[in-house]
């Protein structure tokens, strides 16, 4: 047991690098420009260039993704967001709240269609239009 659980472990080292080069490469693909995005579309060319410049946007793809890669996994700094110029790392906090109310709601409301599909599937109820109406009735307790 202790091998299976050493080798998911394991497993999670190259699926987070490869979803986090899958993440940071469909962003680079992304239509629009960040530095427009960020000064807005009335930005003058020079005021555009300086903000690639200051966001690193003129440099290749692949020095732009040893960075991140290298900021992300040595020094846990995720960056700052674009909107507002916060440190993502410190906002994460901030949303935690909200994010575990809303994962728990769903598992509550996922576990209460799982343990009912269990019971009308141990009946042998097979009539699926009953279960469908239980499901409408147990979601309109919230």
């Amino acid at each position: 047991m202790g091998r299976y659980i050493l080798k998911r472990l394991l497993w999670m080292i190259p699926i987070i690098l490869g979803v986090t080069i899958l993440v940071f490469s469909m962003m680079t693909v992304c239509p629009g420009d960040p530095a427009e995005i960020i000064l807005g579309s009335t930005a003058t060319q020079a005021d555009l260039a300086a903000k690639r410049e200051q966001l690193g946007l003129t440099q290749p793809f692949l020095v732009r993704l040893g960075k991140y890669m290298s900021d992300v996994f040595l020094r846990f700094d995720l960056g700052k967001s674009w909107i507002t110029g916060v440190s993502i790392s410190a906002s994460i906090p901030e949303r935690m709240g909200r994010t575990m109310t809303l994962a728990v709601v769903t598992l509550i409301i996922a576990f209460g269609l799982g343990i009912e599909r269990i019971a009308l599937l141990k009946y042998h109820i097979d009539d699926m239009r009953l279960l469908y109406e239980n499901d409408i009735r147990f979601l309109n307790q919230f």
